[in-house]
Formats: C-alpha cells, structure tokens, sequence
C-alpha cells in the first residue's frame, strides 16, 4: 500500500482551502448575510529563521508592483536603493523579468538580509483593513522589518518589535539606524517572531474562521472543554458586567480567560475587535450611532476590578480624551496598580499639536472644521464628547511622573482631508509604586492645569484634588488627621508656585509651533 505524502506548504493550502470551501457551501445552501475574510498571515511550515547564514545582503524587498504602488515606492525606496545595493525581486518589476523567487524559497533571502524591507498600499495606510502577507513573513522568518505605518498595524503587532517610519525621511533614516545597530535590530526582530508564531500563523486564521462559521450559522453550538479561549473569536453575546463585580472572576467565568494566559485588556474597543485581548465597551443601548459591537464584555470602563499586578497590557484608541483632567489621571493610577512590573499601557488620542498646526495654516475652512469636529468628538451620544486634550509633550511628561518608562510617543497624520492628527503613548511599568506616591505625583500634574496663582485658581485646585482622592474605587482619605496632612502638604506645594510658572504651563502645549513654517 503506496502512502500519500504531502509537503508542508500544500498541506497548509489545503486547510485554508478547506475553510473557504465549508464557507461557500454553508454560503449557497444556507441564507446569510454576513460576508467572511481570512487575514494575511505566517505559514510557519516555510516561513521561519535558517540558521547560521551570514546576513551579506544589505536589504531584501520581495514585492509586486504596479502603477498604483510606484509613487509610494519611489518616494520611500529612491535614496536606499541610490546609496546600498540589495536585493529585489518581484512580478512587475521592469529589469526582473521571470525570475520570481517561489514563496517557500523567502526564507533564505530573508536570512540574508541586514533589513527586510515593506511598504503597504495606499489604502492599507489611510483604512485598518488589512495588513499585507510580507508584514507577517518578515518576522516569521526572524529579520529585522523596516515599515510603514498602515492603521492596522498597532492593533495586530507589538511596535517593539518593529522599525516603523511615517515618512520617507523617518524610513531612510531608521534604514541607517539598523545597519549600524545589528545587535538592537536583532533583538526587535525576535518580538516581532514570537509574536507571529504565538499568534498570526496561518493555523490561526483557519481555527478563527471556522470559529466565526461555527458562532454564526450553529448559534448553540459550544468550544469543547478546555479549549483555550485566548482562540474564541467575539463570543455571540458579550458578558455584562455590573460596577460591584469581580471582573476577573467574571471572565474566568466566562471562559474569556484562564490562569496562565496573558491578559490584556483592549478598554472603549466599539467596533475593532482585537484577537489576543478581552475587548470591552459600553452596552449596545449606550450606543446611539454604533449599530454592532466587537466587545467581549460590556461595561463601564471606570469601573472595573482588577486585582493588583495582574495584567499585561492595557491598551485605549480614541477613548481617553473622553474623560476629565481628575478622571484621566484617577484611571492612570488604577491602570499602573493592575499592571504587572513590564506590563504596557498604550493610549491614542487626536494630537492637539498636530491639530493647532493644521488650525493656523492657510488651508480650506472645511478642513478646519474638520480637525474641530476631531478635536470635539462626535457628540452624537451623551459620553461622546472629547473633554480633555493630549499631546506628546504631556503624555511623556504625565508618563513619567507616574513611573512609567521607556516611553514612547509617535504622531501622526491622516494623508488625506482633513489630515486628522493622532498622537499614540506607549509606556512600561518599571516599578510598583504606592498610591499615595501617585496620588501626590498626579497633584502635582494638575498644577500645571491652574492659569494664575489667585485665590479661585487655588479653590479649583483643591476640588480637583479632592475630586481624585474621592475617584470611585480610589484612595479615599482613612481618616481625617489623614486629609489635614494631605492639605497641609498641598498648601506648601501652591506656596512654592507664582502666576508666572502658572502661565507658563500651557506655553509648553504649543511651544512645538514655534518657527514652524506651514
């Protein structure tokens, strides 16, 4: 009897085939009206390291191209490829002709190279649609990537592990960096592989597209015992939690997490379901406008219960400038109590600098308005107001007062109308620090928010003050010898402050502007 022998890569075809397959099925002889993707990913069959090859070749780009990526190409690749020679290779490419390299061959030019070069296409920059296949091959295959920006690019892989450039000056740049930087460049390149093997293979495409099959079309159908929920896909209905629960318990409970998986939490997530995180929102009757819901749990934010040094990573898009200058800081405290010692907390938010510089120039009023819509929030729902303003300046500051670090702050613009502005934070905890040490790191942020040193400024302090001490779940005073010392020790602090270091604190929000020329 003669045995059938597959090899790796037809064998992983095969099973993505399978799952289309199912899907087109289910498709035609059932009725549905939800259509299903399958994202790129790693084929860990034949993307992965070759050891013991000398990276001789200073980059490697194996990429199609056509007329639509040719400006974007000439205007990030010109001056790598005018100045160090590589290797190149691709359909469409003018002096290639047909020697296309197979794609289980990737593997042994990308062990060759110092940088593995990408760059994503226009629409994959401006829209969180997708990420392309050469993102997830490069750190397969354990070399350091050179990349773009493109939105999704923060909600699949950990920035750590990879060189990102917004511009063409920010790529060749970060090109020179990783040359002669080898050793730093390794080390990113192995957050990047470990990663993608843990979590964006091609296996986990397939298992997370028959799961969605599974949820949508069999309703009461229920993953087997034991099967790790890290893989479950957004569950048909979202756990409710109330404000008194023990929100871990609940999601042990619920099967959304088990001891010994990492948790990271994806806090405000609306409509962008992130694959590895409990992803958590208000109720959809708390929504106006949002008609679905990625969230794996639904609540109120502020009032979640996590215990102390148990969470990894913590992460917000376009959520934090919803709430106050007391609120915000009072969530920061308890954020930097739930994260473990090198746990993250990453923020975005709109990028009041960028946005001021946009608001000044000579550019169309539609344009501005648009950037004061971004600014103000879509106040289309009675949270949906933008009250509070971030910038990098403030949150590396803010960061660092409440002992986080490295920190890492990164701009950006839309390419497009009305060229919204962003700002993203990312920051490590570096160590356990007492609340009462916050509590007083976050009073004297809030200095900075006082316009002159007279008694009503003095009184708006206070409140703020007590405001976050009070903050639901917070420090609140043990007894009141407790307050008096707190008060006295914030006297003595207004005391060594005048107007003019007041009205200096918010010059540092556009000092940025300074010689700018638009």
């Amino acid at each position: 009897m003669r045995r059938i022998r597959f090899s790796p890569a037809l064998l992983s075809t095969l099973i993505i085939f399978l799952a289309i397959a199912v899907a087109l099925f289910l498709r035609v002889y059932l009725p549905f009206d939800k259509v299903f993707s399958i994202e790129f990913g790693a084929n860990p069959l034949i993307h992965y390291p070759v050891p013991e090859t000398d990276r001789d070749l200073n980059y490697v780009f194996l990429a199609s191209v056509n007329p639509a990526k040719w400006p974007r190409y000439f205007a990030y690749l010109t001056r790598i490829f005018s100045k160090y020679p590589g290797f190149l290779d691709g359909p469409g490419w003018s002096f290639v002709g047909k020697r296309v390299v197979p794609l289980k061959r990737d593997r042994y030019l990308y062990a060759r190279a110092r940088v593995g070069l990408n760059l994503h296409a226009d629409e994959q920059i401006d829209w969180a649609n997708e990420l392309n296949e050469r993102t997830y091959i490069l750190a397969a295959c354990g070399v350091p990537q050179l990349v773009d920006n493109p939105a999704l690019l923060s909600a699949r892989l950990n920035k750590d592990g990879l060189f990102v450039a917004d511009t063409p000056d920010e790529y060749t740049a970060l090109f020179d960096f990783i040359l002669h930087n080898p050793d730093q460049a390794a080390a990113r390149a192995l957050i990047a592989q470990r990663q993608v093997f843990t979590e964006h293979t091609w296996f986990h495409r397939a298992e997370r597209f028959v799961l969605e099959l599974k949820e949508n079309f069999f309703a009461d159908s229920k993953p087997e015992p034991g099967y790790d929920a890290q893989f479950a896909g957004k569950p048909d209905r979202a756990l409710d939690i109330t404000a008194e629960a023990d929100t871990l318990s609940e999601l042990k409970s619920a099967g959304l997490w088990s001891q010994g998986m990492p948790l990271r939490l994806h806090l405000g997530c609306g409509q962008n379901h992130f694959d590895g995180y409990i992803n958590i929102d208000y109720p959809p009757s708390r929504h106006v406008v949002q008609t679905e819901t990625a969230a794996d749990m639904f609540a109120d934010i502020t009032t979640l219960n996590f215990p102390n040094h148990s969470v990894d990573e913590i992460r917000l898009h376009h959520v934090f400038e919803h709430f106050s200058r007391v609120t915000a800081l009072a969530l920061l405290i308890r954020w930097h109590e739930w994260l473990k010692i090198g746990g993250r907390l990453h923020i975005e938010t709109p990028d009041l600098t960028g946005s001021a510089k946009t608001l000044v120039s000579n550019t169309l009023l539609r344009t501005k308005m648009g950037v004061v819509r971004h600014l103000a929030g879509d106040q289309a729902d009675e949270w949906a107001y933008h009250v509070d303003h971030w910038f990098p300046e403030r949150f590396e500051y803010t960061f660092e007062q409440m002992g986080f670090g490295p920190i890492e702050t990164r701009v950006s613009s839309w390419p497009r109308e009305p060229y919204l502005s962003n700002v993203e934070v990312v920051g490590i905890k570096q160590s356990h620090l007492s609340r009462e040490h916050l509590l007083t790191a976050c009073e004297r942020l809030l200095l900075d928010s006082m316009v002159a040193d007279v008694p009503g400024e003095r009184r708006m302090y206070d409140l703020w003050c007590r405001e976050l001490r009070a903050f639901p779940g917070g420090n609140k005073p043990a007894n009141v010898v407790k307050e008096q010392q707190v008060h006295s020790e914030r006297t003595q602090l207004l005391r060594r402050i005048n107007s003019r270091q007041c009205e200096g604190a918010p010059r540092r929000m556009i000092k940025h502007l300074d010689g700018v020329k638009l």
